[in-house]
């Protein structure tokens, strides 16, 4: 079973022109690092949800670190390679957390 759903979402990945990665970072109550990746796909001018992995984070939760897993899933999981994502329509989402915002990240200032 595991590999015909695998085989499917790589199917549809590869012929999907536009990607929207969703990853939320949870730490388990024993202080584990999981991120999950969702990607939302268009079918035949639908938007179909796929949930790529549930990615054990072992080695920090920096931008650093992240940004590595996320494309390795993609790669791994969405069977795209670089040629593929640079062909696609790639839009990248989070929960607001600002080490996605990586090395160049500052805070704004809330306004009041």
């Amino acid at each position: 079973m595991h590999n015909v759903v695998l085989q499917t979402t790589q199917n549809v990945m590869q012929k999907s022109p536009f990607i929207f990665v969703n990853c939320d970072e949870v730490t388990t109550i024993d202080n584990q690092s999981w991120l999950s990746i969702h990607v939302y796909v268009t079918k035949e001018w639908e938007r179909v949800l796929i949930l790529l992995n549930l990615q054990h984070v072992v080695d920090g939760t920096t931008f650093n670190n992240l940004t590595p897993l996320i494309v390795k899933n993609l790669m791994e999981f969405g069977s795209l390679n670089e040629t593929n994502l640079a062909n696609k329509l790639v839009c990248f989402g989070v929960d607001g957390v600002i080490v996605f915002q990586g090395v160049k990240n500052v805070i704004i200032p809330q306004i009041m």
